[in-house]
């Protein structure tokens, strides 16, 4: 698992426009899954304000994508897979943050909108 939070960490690092914070939680034997929570749009006037909250399961690849819209009372989940090495939100492969915040941009636009 360290492995594919070091590949995302790396992907989309903490930076002026946008903050990566993880947020560790392990109370049992099994382990909970990892949170990372994303702030996105804070100080960039051009993206919406969107918290992306990843459900990382420790066991597998899986992932659990929560984009949540405070200002417009929006909720959008979705499911993705996360590797050592790739990053897919849906069908969408991350390689940037601006592919991220075109998915951003674009589901507040485009709710029905599919990746």
């Amino acid at each position: 698992m360290l492995d594919r939070l070091d590949y995302l960490q790396n992907l989309l690092p903490s930076d002026e426009r946008n903050r990566v914070v993880p947020i560790y939680m392990f109370v049992t034997d099994d382990g909970l899954p990892v949170i990372l929570r994303v702030n996105m749009g804070y100080a960039n006037p051009d993206l919406p304000v969107c918290l992306v909250s990843f459900d990382i399961d420790p066991l597998a690849t899986s992932i659990h994508c929560t984009f949540q819209y405070p200002t417009e009372d929006v909720t959008k989940k979705i499911y993705g897979t996360l590797t050592g090495n790739s990053f897919l939100v849906g069908t969408t492969e991350i390689n940037s943050w601006s592919t991220l915040e075109d998915i951003v941009a674009c589901w507040l636009k485009e709710p029905e909108m599919v990746f």
